[in-house]
């Protein structure tokens, strides 16, 4: 039996539902067809949204990647690969080295390239037997590509051939190879450059046994065979006849000794002008003494010696300049002769055509008398 109260059969209630019955509903239709349009405003919001957020997912990391100018993170173009491009064949400047064409590593420094070509020469001798000095001339041509500051000049000089001279400083000594090697200015691209140095001859034997061999400092040669060549000898100045010229002239103090009985030092001074034209690096001061005569002392190590001279390579005065050189000697005051007798010559490729000049007599004077 039904609980629900049943309001047709009232009689006190059963015409006022007829009435609330037969009555419109706008506000119940009015409620659903507002429920059914906010649900689509809301759909339509949604699919907006939905949309918004797509495009600013795609968009806001392009739009910073174009401001920062990085475009690696972003979606590739149509049409390009997004693969990263291969390396630069060349490399940076910043770049430690890189590959030769047999692919082993190589550093920027071995890249340079100079074609030297290294022609000496003759060996010019001042005399022909003895203990001489000499000098060559070595050719140095920079058949490029590159430009180098340096360029080693090693000598290996035959049995009896000596470096003599101060044109020497700054060179090493190999003694174990037997060889010199000198570091010097480069001459540039496409030009050549003379450079000259002095030796002490003691023994003939072997004098055209001098091998000189030039490479580019810092950098590699392409072509070794050019490198290398021996020197010649020409004894007595066959040096060709352009070769610059300057007048020296030679005057000496008298021997001054410290004693006046049995073996005394004494000492002198020698000095040289050189009236020019030409400025010659060194020249040749050659000494002839007498019996009782000796060279004492330390400074004679740039110099050549037999029984009765000795010779020595100096530095030169400037043109229009003048340079003394103190020697010194022992002399025995009992032996019979003691002359002393000074030659001067320019050596550095320069001849001098007035030889009235170039010599000097020096005279033993005992206890400044």
């Amino acid at each position: 039996m039904s609980t629900t109260p049943d309001f047709d059969h009232d009689p006190m209630t059963r015409e006022a539902f007829l009435d609330f019955r037969a009555a419109p509903l706008p506000l119940a239709a009015h409620t659903a067809d507002q429920a059914r349009a906010t649900v689509r405003r809301r759909r339509q919001m949604r699919a907006v949204v939905a949309g918004v957020a797509a495009l600013l997912a795609v968009g806001v990391p392009v739009a910073a990647n174009v401001l920062t100018g990085d475009r690696s993170n972003g979606p590739s173009p149509v049409g390009q690969s997004s693969e990263a491009p291969a390396p630069s064949a060349t490399g940076s400047p910043n770049d430690a080295g890189s590959l030769s064409s047999d692919g082993s590593s190589t550093s920027a420094s071995t890249q340079l390239s100079a074609d030297l070509v290294v022609s000496p020469t003759m060996m010019l001798t001042k005399g022909s037997a003895g203990k001489v000095l000499a000098e060559v001339a070595v050719s140095v041509l920079n058949r490029g590509p590159a430009t180098v500051d340096k360029v080693d000049l090693t000598f290996a000089p035959g049995s009896g051939i000596i470096p003599l001279g101060p044109l020497w400083g700054g060179c090493s000594r190999d003694d174990a190879h037997k060889t010199v090697t000198c570091s010097r200015t480069a001459p540039p691209v496409g030009a050549s450059r003379q450079y000259v140095f002095q030796f002490g001859i003691l023994a003939w034997d072997n004098v055209n046994k001098t091998v000189v061999t030039v490479r580019p400092h810092g950098a590699s040669d392409p072509r070794k065979a050019d490198n290398t060549a021996k020197v010649t000898t020409c004894t007595n100045g066959c040096g060709g006849q352009n070769n610059p010229t300057t007048d020296l002239s030679i005057s000496v103090s008298k021997l001054l000794t410290n004693g006046s009985v049995g073996k005394v030092t004494g000492t002198a001074q020698v000095t040289l002008h050189n009236q020019g034209p030409a400025a010659p690096a060194v020249v040749a001061l050659e000494f002839i003494f007498g019996n009782g005569i000796e060279p004492q002392g330390n400074g004679w190590n740039d110099c050549v010696r037999d029984d009765t001279a000795i010779r020595c390579v100096m530095r030169a005065p400037t043109v229009g300049g003048s340079r003394t050189y103190p020697v010194t000697f022992s002399v025995d005051l009992t032996g019979p002769s003691r002359d002393l007798t000074i030659y001067s010559s320019p050596m550095d490729r320069v001849v001098d055509p007035n030889s009235s000049n170039s010599s000097a007599k020096t005279e033993v004077c005992t206890n400044g008398g």
